[in-house]
């Protein structure tokens, strides 16, 4: 949850882009249809592995450290 509000407010908070703009509904609804792609995904080693690929590299995909941290609780 914290990843998926990170990414929300990134794009709310952005100011150039060139297809979609932030800080409007528009560009959340973008970001919730893009996130709901992936809501049944698990990428957990123990699937990956069952999928048949065997080496897995973990790497972090954003800097969590550069965007807020929100609370457990709110949802």
């Amino acid at each position: 949850m914290n990843f998926f509000l990170n990414c929300i407010t990134r794009v709310q908070n952005r100011v150039d882009h060139p297809t979609l703009p932030g800080d409007g509904a528009k560009s959340l609804d973008v970001m919730i249809m893009f996130t709901n792609l992936f809501r049944n995904v698990s990428l957990s080693d123990e699937s990956l592995y069952d999928s048949g690929i065997d080496l897995i590299l973990h790497y972090p995909f954003i800097k969590e450290t550069e965007g807020k941290t929100f609370p457990p609780d709110i949802v």
